[in-house]
This record gives structure tokens, C-alpha cells and sequence, in this order.
């Protein structure tokens, strides 16, 4: 320990004391015993101390600043002022908001966002495209089909709140795209697996009573695609055989009638 480093108790911890450069010494023992840092996972430096039997880990950092700079102010975090997180000195250390610690990881290059953020279910591409799609009237719905994440998330990422760094289209005209009152029907729908054409000859098909299989292994879409067709929950406002329009709205009934019954 150099002469010229100043040493100050440690707050809580009887017999240990820090330096303004970061160093902990224990005198528990009688004899001053400079500690070795280990390196926490977020790469802040970190020391063991003992208190009343337990064995506490503490940041550096932390133990720097309090000595030094006085209590941390409730709401306020400790500042890496160079953007280096072993680099506990003194003179490196401040008290500031949550949003100044955020720019100076900015300006450092330090900040985790998008797929280094650990536990990341998308990319970048998706993010991008989903906003996309979402722009051109696609619900979150069918969107969360094709990314089965947290609808919560889901909602963040559309509209800028996670993935900040990706620009976010202008949502503005979403809903007034199409004037006609019809704003992602048919084939201008985002997802659409089918043509207007391919729509008809499916109803047609349901109609003469052929099987769903069938209809959808001439067409190239799923079951489930032919069923909501034939439901009327997709492409309903193309014509439809009085006794087909009068099994989808048997269905849309029976669909209410179960939500009008959930508690």
C-alpha cells in the first residue's frame, strides 16, 4: 500500500479498511492483511468479509465509494466515471442517476442491448421484421404464432420500448391504410397464405362438402387455414353458399356463447 493512499474504516465491518484506490485491508488478525479481488460475472472486482460469523461478499466499488464519497443517496447508483468496472479509485467514482449511469455506458460501448442481452429470444432481423409486419396491419396474435414469446415483451419490442437501437416505423397511418373500411383483409393482410382466387376455390370445395385434407393438400396450406375459411374467421367477406354462411355463423355463436360463460 503506498504512502500516499488514503486509508478509511470500513462501514459496518469491524477491523477492515480501504484505500482510495480500492484496496481492502483486514487487521482482524493483528497483523494488516491486504485482500486479493476476485472478479464478480458482471466484472466488478469484489472482496470477502467476515461479520459476526458470516462471510459477506461486497463490490470493491461500493466499499470505496461509501468510505469515501459518504452514503449512496436512496434512488442514486455509483458511477464508473471511465467506463472501466476495475477501476475502483476515488477519483473514478460518482454518485449519479440510473439514467446518467446509462449514458455513460453509451459512451464507453459498454451497454448490453439487443442479442447480447442474456436470455434474448430474437434478433435483431426479427425485431425489424416485426415491426414491419405490424406496421402493415398484422395482429399481435398472428405475430406471437410465428415468435411464441411473452405477449408483454411482444408489445415492447413493437413499439420501441425494448430494442430502442432499431428504428420504429411510423405506426401512424396503420389503421388508414386501406379506406375502404377493410384495413388487412384478403391477400393485402400481412400473412396471408392465399390468393383471393385460391380463397373462392377453397369455398367452393368446403361447400360440395369435400374434406379439409383434401382442400388444403390442393392448396398448400394448413388444415387449420381451411377450418377458419370454413368458420368464417378468415377471408369472410368474400361470397358464401347460404348453408356455409349458416354453419359459420352457428360457429361465431357457439364461440360467444363459451366466452359469455368463462368466469
Amino acid at each position: 500500500m503506498s504512502a500516499d493512499q488514503f486509508c478509511r474504516p470500513v462501514s459496518g465491518f469491524p477491523g477492515y479498511f480501504v484505500t482510495d484506490a480500492g484496496q481492502i485491508v483486514s487487521c482482524r488478525g493483528g497483523t494488516p492483511r491486504l485482500l486479493v479481488w476476485s472478479i464478480k460475472s458482471t466484472g466488478y472486482p469484489a472482496v470477502s468479509l467476515c461479520r459476526l460469523g458470516d462471510t459477506l461478499t461486497k463490490s470493491v466499488h461500493s466499499l470505496v465509494a461509501d468510505a469515501f464519497l459518504g452514503p449512496r443517496p436512496e434512488g442514486y447508483v455509483c458511477r464508473h466515471l471511465d467506463g472501466n468496472p476495475q477501476n475502483p479509485s476515488v477519483n473514478n467514482l460518482a454518485y449519479g442517476t440510473p439514467a446518467e449511469n446509462e449514458a455513460d455506458k453509451e459512451r464507453h460501448g459498454r451497454r448490453v442491448r439487443g442479442e447480447q442481452v442474456h436470455g434474448s429470444r430474437l434478433t435483431a432481423a426479427d425485431v425489424a421484421e416485426i415491426r414491419d409486419l405490424y406496421a402493415k396491419g398484422v395482429q399481435y396474435s398472428e405475430l406471437l404464432i410465428r415468435w411464441p414469446i411473452n405477449p408483454a415483451n411482444m408489445h415492447a419490442a413493437v413499439h420501441g420500448y425494448t430494442w430502442k437501437h432499431i428504428p420504429v416505423p411510423d405506426y401512424s397511418c396503420r389503421k388508414t391504410i386501406y379506406r375502404d373500411g377493410h384495413h388487412n383483409r384478403g391477400q393485402r393482410h400481412g400473412m396471408a397464405k392465399l390468393t383471393e382466387a385460391d380463397a373462392c376455390k377453397a369455398i367452393e370445395m368446403i361447400a360440395s362438402g369435400m374434406k379439409s385434407d383434401a382442400i388444403a393438400a390442393d392448396l398448400g396450406v394448413s388444415r387449420q387455414t381451411i377450418a377458419h375459411i370454413a368458420a368464417g374467421r378468415t377471408w369472410a367477406h368474400l361470397p358464401r353458399p347460404a348453408a356455409l354462411r349458416a354453419t359459420a355463423c352457428m360457429a361465431a355463436k357457439a364461440r360467444l356463447h363459451i366466452g359469455g360463460c368463462r368466469h
